[in-house]
Order: structure tokens, then C-alpha cells, then sequence
């Protein structure tokens, strides 16, 4: 089994819907899935459902973490940032405001925000 097909068969519920690009490795996908594919040599980009664009925003949001803030990310640790940035992805509609209303009350639950906790 290729490394690809391998990943897909650990990482990825059998019968899910699964978009890629027209990457070679993806070829036999829909023996397992609902496998549709963008073929960017061709310049097409969406069809119907099936695009790239949330996973390549990601990447570029996580990127920009990489070079902007964390400048180097330890093995051991990879995961944890990965978790960060899908939190801070699946969250990239809300409002900041909002978004901190919702920690502070978090907060809050048991007991009152002290300044020391919030300055942490």
C-alpha cells in the first residue's frame, strides 16, 4: 500500500467524502471513499462541492504561525500546535470580542476574574 493510501486508511473514516487535488497518490481514493478531485494543472479549482480551499487556508494560516510566532516547533510538540491553529480555524469567523467574552466567562464560572489569572 502506498504511504498515501496508508495515511488515508489511519487517519480517515472509511466512506467519508474526501476532496483533493489531482496529486498522483490520491489515484485510488475512491475504492475507500467518495473521492472527488480539482484538477489545478487544468486551472479548475471548484466543482460543486469539491475544492481545496479550506485545507490550503489552513496551511497558509499555519505557516504564517510558523515564521510570524513560533519560528521553530519541536517534534514532540507538533501536535499541540496543529490543535491551536484547528481551534483558531474552526473560531476564524467569530469576533474577537466574543471570542474573549467567552474565555472570561469561562473564567468566571467558579469565582471571579483576578487580574493576576487574566495577566498570566
Amino acid at each position: 500500500m502506498k504511504t498515501t493510501e496508508r495515511l488515508a486508511a489511519e487517519h480517515i473514516q472509511k466512506g467519508s467524502r474526501l476532496f483533493t487535488d489531482d496529486f498522483g497518490g490520491y489515484v485510488n481514493m475512491h475504492k475507500d471513499y467518495t473521492h472527488e478531485s480539482v484538477k489545478h494543472a487544468h486551472d479548475e479549482y471548484v466543482r460543486g462541492d469539491a475544492h481545496t480551499n479550506s485545507i490550503e487556508s489552513f496551511w497558509a494560516l499555519f505557516k504564517r504561525g510558523y515564521m510570524g510566532t513560533y519560528h521553530q516547533m519541536s517534534e514532540k510538540h507538533l501536535q499541540r500546535y496543529v490543535d491551536e491553529f484547528v481551534y483558531r480555524y474552526n473560531r476564524r469567523a467569530r469576533d474577537t470580542g466574543e471570542i474573549f467574552a467567552d474565555a472570561v466567562h469561562k473564567v468566571t464560572e467558579h469565582g471571579t476574574l483576578k487580574y493576576k489569572t487574566l495577566t498570566l
